[in-house]
């Protein structure tokens, strides 16, 4: 009967055990999901605008594989870091008519004062014909920002 008992007690403790980091598991995911809002305040984080001053430097148009592809630079003179940058290329013809466009993220950390080259492939364009496109815009949608680490031991 002893034994039965110090089993039965064993058993209690690890269920008490599991249960209790259940509930610290579920409350700490319950105060981030709900203090989300707020959480911006903690990482010092910035949302993309124009004042991140992310800039195509210069871009031109390519065709290989009779595929359409904008080559083009990023610069960033900003003060802060971004990555995950998102662009996309509109198209037009000699008229000025939009004719299509398309998308990409530059997968970078891009520092300020850097400038990052990228291509870009047309894909969804291939029905367009190369010299019908007098023209493209590119255009910086998103950004993510880049709080580097800190360098504070503490």
């Amino acid at each position: 009967m002893n034994e039965v008992s110090s089993r039965l007690v064993q058993g209690l403790l690890i269920g008490v055990g599991v249960v209790i980091t259940i509930v610290i598991c579920i409350s700490l995911w319950a105060f981030f999901i709900f203090n989300m809002d707020d959480w911006e305040e903690y990482v010092d984080w910035k949302e993309y605008s124009g004042e991140a001053k992310l800039s195509i430097a210069d871009s031109r148009r390519a065709i290989r594989n009779d595929e359409l592809v904008i080559l083009a630079s990023l610069e960033n003179n900003g003060s802060d870091s971004w990555s995950y940058i998102d662009v996309e290329v509109e198209l037009f013809d000699a008229n000025g008519l939009f004719l299509d466009e398309c998308t990409h993220t530059i997968d970078t950390i891009l520092t300020p004062g850097n400038t990052e080259n990228f291509k870009m492939f047309c894909s969804s364009c291939k029905d367009i014909e190369s010299e019908t496109i007098d023209s493209h815009v590119i255009k910086i949608t998103s950004a993510g920002f880049y709080l580097p680490e800190s360098d504070d031991e503490d």
